[in-house]
């Protein structure tokens, strides 16, 4: 893997950023908080199963596109469900 200097600097400056932070001690409890006021509430995202709901809308489409002539992921189920259990 070839890393260039500035996707290293990249990966690096928030790590640099929040140590000199900690280290000049200008974090203090309750200052990175802050309250995100709530424009609307739609009811069906306040749902105790909505993570379940999400995985599964995200299972049926690779499911029902794993017999297409094109993709064939039918073929592949060793690589898909341990990508599937990643993201999840």
């Amino acid at each position: 893997m070839n890393i260039t200097l500035r996707n290293l600097l990249v990966l690096l400056l928030p790590v640099i950023a929040v140590t000199v932070l900690w280290l000049s001690q200008m974090v203090q409890q309750n200052n990175l908080l802050f309250e995100v006021p709530s424009l609307f509430l739609v009811p069906f995202f306040e749902t105790k199963y909505l993570y379940l709901l999400l995985h599964l809308f995200t299972l049926i489409p690779i499911f029902a596109l794993s017999f297409d002539k094109k993709v064939h992921f039918y073929k592949k189920w060793k690589y898909l469900f341990p990508a599937i259990g990643i993201v999840a």
